[in-house]
């Protein structure tokens, strides 16, 4: 299976939105399934109108329609949405659209009357935790390979996570914010070529290799995106996990080989999944702000596994291997600075 996206596509995406709201009996809100998919729609008209399909009377406090700054000192827009959900709650998708964004339902008792305001520190929905992905259903298969080339790291996510069963949505940190580079979220692209590993575990390794990470809090059908920097998940023994690789130790001669034409080279070998993270691909060096990941490299070494290799040439560009043994996939990284 290959999925190859340009950047051109989210370019031609018209604005659309498609909400189908599926009522069980007696018809309350919290017995209303909902598939929505929203595109370039602000997150208070969102709202509303999924207020208004699940027969809520929504009222909107008159600053959340407003450019300015918030109570806790951040911009507000109201920025835009776009996203895709696949059969929760209608509750929870009221609940975590304002979550995400830092916004609060205060619902009336006895009536279908909620009123939309900005949350205080204490009404956060969502904490901004680290938490790992679900477990992935039993009958996940693995795809023989996945491909994207230079796409938006945010429709990657999006499709991978429709093809887990998973709901997530953008933070507005994502939506209104930029990455550690200084690039808008909407516009960091990313490439992987990884084969045989779930849809789920190619998430959860874009996510490491992004720099992001879901927090599901109290809301346990949806997932919110947020930025971390860096997020290694633990492994069940809380030790350093390395890939399963070859103990064989060989020589290694090599001079004037590009980084990334090494990796490759090293990976193959290894016979292991690997992905540059956003942040190392961001990187240059030199007064011509040469990419970091295509500087030359030398080596000279006798008896050295290629997993050695790698990790004292990557220690040398100021890199690291970090292997991730729920998605089998390796992340190429910046070594974080104390």
């Amino acid at each position: 299976m290959t999925m190859k996206m340009k950047l051109s596509f989210l370019k031609q995406r018209l604005c659309a939105l498609i909400v189908c709201l599926l009522p069980f009996a007696g018809g309350s809100l919290q017995a209303v399934l909902i598939d929505i998919e929203l595109s370039e729609l602000s997150v208070t008209d969102a709202i509303n109108l999924v207020a208004r399909q699940a027969k809520m009377d929504l009222q909107v406090e008159p600053e959340l329609e407003t450019t300015g700054q918030r109570p806790d000192k951040l911009p507000w827009g109201p920025p835009n949405l776009q996203l895709k959900l696949k059969q929760v709650a209608a509750d929870q998708v009221l609940e975590s659209m304002a979550g995400a964004y830092g916004l609060v339902l205060d619902k009336s008792k006895g009536r279908n009357f909620v009123k939309l305001r900005f949350a205080t520190k204490d009404e956060l929905v969502f904490k901004r935790e680290p938490r790992a992905l679900p477990d992935p259903l039993k009958n996940h298969q693995k795809v023989p390979l996945l491909f994207f080339d230079d796409t938006p790291v945010m429709m990657v996510i999006e499709t991978l996570a429709l093809q887990s069963g998973l709901n997530l949505m953008p933070s507005l940190e994502l939506s209104a914010g930029k990455n550690p580079q200084g690039v808008a979220w909407e516009d960091v692209l990313i490439s992987l070529k990884i084969r045989n590993v779930t849809s789920q575990q190619a998430l959860e390794a874009v996510l490491d290799a992004s720099g992001l990470t879901v927090d599901w809090s109290a809301l346990g059908q949806v997932g919110v995106i947020y930025p971390v920097g860096r997020f290694t998940k633990p492994t069940a023994t809380g030790a350093e996990s390395v890939p399963p690789s070859k103990v064989a130790k060989t020589d290694f001669t090599l001079a004037e080989l590009e980084l990334e034409d090494f990796v490759k080279l090293i990976a193959t070998q290894l016979e292991v999944n690997w992905m540059v993270s956003t942040a190392a691909r961001a990187s240059v060096i030199g007064a011509d702000k040469q990419p970091l990941m295509q500087s030359a490299i030398s080596i000279s070494q006798k008896g050295i596994t290629p997993l050695s290799a790698l990790q004292e040439v990557l220690k040398s560009k100021g890199l690291e291997f970090r292997w991730n043994p729920r998605s089998e996939v390796g992340v190429v990284d910046l070594i974080p600075t104390k």
